[in-house]
C-alpha cells in the first residue's frame, strides 16, 4: 500500500544512538510556510550556521501579525551566537525561519535575518544514514531500523504534547500520537510504502 504522505529528515530530531554528528528533522506538516505540499514548503530547508560577528536575534514568525520585521514588537529575547548551527525551514522576506537545539536538548525557534546565516552543504544521505534512535526533547521519539530489503526501513514513532504542563497532566489533557510504517528513502525524502502489519 502506498500513500501520498511524505517525510523528510533534515535536524531537530537529534540522533541519540551514535556519537557522530548526525541530526535531522521529521517535518510532516510544513503549513507555517503557507504551502500545501511538503516538497514545496521544504525547498529551502537545510542546515545553517551563524556567521562570525555579533548575536543573531530571534524575531517572531509569521504567526504574529506584521512579523517577522526589524521592529521591537517582533524582536524576541532569544538569540544565537556565531558558530551556532540550526535547521532552516524556509525563507520569508529578509528572514529565515530556523529551529535550534541547545546542548541540553532545549529547542528554540523563530526568524533570524538571512544575512547573518550561511548555508552548510551536507552530503546526500544513504538509507543507512537514517538508521538510529532520533529524539526531539523528551516528547518526540522515532526509531528507524533495517528490514530484509536494503532499500526499505522500518519507522516507529511516538510523541506527546503538553507532557510538561502540570495542569494538562492532572486533567488528562496531554496529547498522544504514534505511527509505524515502512519507508523507502530516496535521498532526504521517503514515502510510506506499507504499514508494519506487512512483513518486509
Amino acid at each position: 500500500m502506498s500513500t501520498t504522505t511524505h517525510i523528510a529528515l533534515f535536524a531537530s530530531l537529534v540522533l541519540v544512538s551514535q556519537s557522530a554528528a548526525m541530526a535531522g528533522v521529521f517535518y510532516n506538516n510544513p503549513g507555517a510556510a503557507g504551502l500545501e505540499h511538503p516538497r514545496a514548503a521544504m525547498a529551502q530547508a537545510g542546515l545553517v550556521r551563524v556567521k562570525p560577528g555579533g548575536k543573531a536575534s530571534f524575531y517572531a514568525n509569521i504567526v504574529k501579525a506584521g512579523c517577522p520585521s526589524l521592529t521591537p514588537a517582533c524582536r524576541r529575547r532569544g538569540y544565537l551566537l556565531p558558530g551556532d548551527v540550526a535547521v532552516a525551514a524556509y525563507v520569508t522576506g529578509a528572514f529565515t525561519v530556523v529551529e535550534f537545539v541547545g546542548a541540553k536538548g532545549d529547542i528554540s525557534d523563530g526568524a533570524i535575518e538571512t544575512r547573518l546565516l550561511e548555508r552548510i552543504e551536507t552530503p546526500k544521505p544513504s538509507p543507512s544514514d537514517w538508521i538510529g534512535h532520533w529524539q526531539s526533547g523528551d516528547e518526540q521519539d522515532i526509531v528507524i531500523t533495517r528490514t530484509s530489503d536494503p532499500s526499505v526501513l522500518s519507522f516507529r514513532g511516538d510523541a506527546t504534547w503538553g507532557g510538561h504542563d502540570k495542569w494538562r497532566v492532572e486533567h488528562g489533557g496531554v496529547n498522544l500520537g504514534d505511527f509505524a510504517a515502512y519507508v523507502k528513502p530516496v535521498g532526504t525524502w521517503g514515502g510510506f510504502v506499507a504499514g508494519l502489519d506487512v512483513e518486509i
